[in-house]
């Protein structure tokens, strides 16, 4: 399970990030409440799953590789692979913590990422 203090200082450090995604979706307030729930223990378990995953199988994308895709999209293909469900928010929070590159200027975060194959990471 991923600290407490771990995603209380990533919350800090993106005041727009709660278990929804990013930010407010139009017409819409976000409540602490959304943020805060990123630190109960059974998010921060999900955010440890997702930050696996994500280790385990995206690498940093080249410029070149691909488009950028969605946190929901990266989610639902960890959903497909390992059947744990995460919130939008949870696999954004995780990805914050790993090494790709998050694009925040979207409800939905875009991760600069790249699928490598089972086993051909490090």
């Amino acid at each position: 399970m991923i600290d407490v203090r771990k995603v209380q200082a990533l919350l800090n450090e993106h005041p727009h990030l709660h278990r929804l995604g990013y930010g407010n979706p139009p017409g819409k307030q976000i409540s602490d409440a959304a943020r805060a729930e990123l630190l109960t223990p059974p998010a921060r378990v999900r955010i440890h799953a997702a930050l696996h995953w994500i280790e385990a199988n995206l690498a940093p994308a080249t410029r070149y590789q691909s488009r950028p895709r969605s946190a929901y999209s990266w989610k639902h293909e960890m959903q497909r692979q390992t059947g744990l469900y995460v919130t939008v928010g949870e696999f954004a929070a995780a990805a914050l913590l790993s090494h790709i590159s998050v694009d925040t200027n979207f409800y939905n975060p875009l991760l600069h990422a790249v699928h490598v194959p089972a086993g051909s990471q490090p």
